[in-house]
């Protein structure tokens, strides 16, 4: 009736078949074993909640840190954050009506480009007086009573 193909298989075949398979069973149980240990998350959040700080937060903690080159790109941001922040200021403060005759116009000009940062370039020092002057001048200070009225990062103050 049925004829059944059978082939004999040698010795040698059959043993390399069973280490092939013991080596993937190793590997599945290895996998198996790794994921058991890593856990997932999944950040949910309104924009600018502070789930990438909480990412970047628990890489310090339990990873390695960042490398030179993202630690890099996060100076290039603050500078920037810091910049735009001065540039709103200015803005509101003049939308408010309390930019006064005191107010440097040479320290405000500076605010009107944002200049580019090149990658290890330091923080160009044309704007360390500048800014600290803007920032404990009052007009500044009192645009700063408004603040939740402007679009700031939450951790300008």
């Amino acid at each position: 009736m049925g004829n059944i193909k059978s082939s004999l298989r040698s010795q040698d075949d059959h043993a390399g078949s069973s280490a092939v398979s013991r080596k993937i069973d190793k590997q599945i149980k290895a996998d198996h074993k790794r994921m058991k240990k890593e856990v997932k998350l999944l950040l949910l959040g309104a924009g600018e909640s502070g789930k990438s700080t909480v990412l970047k937060q628990m890489r310090l903690i339990h990873a390695s840190g960042f490398k030179p080159s993202e630690r890099e790109g996060f100076r290039v941001i603050v500078f920037l954050n810091v910049f735009q922040t001065m540039q709103t200021l200015i803005e509101a403060a003049q939308s408010f009506n309390l930019i006064d005759s005191s107010l440097e116009v040479e320290h405000t000009k500076l605010f009107t480009e944002a200049p580019s940062l090149d990658e290890h370039q330091r923080f160009p020092e044309n704007f360390y007086i500048p800014l600290k002057t803007l920032w404990e001048h009052e007009s500044i200070k009192e645009t700063m009573k408004h603040a939740q009225t402007l679009a700031l990062h939450d951790n300008i103050s």
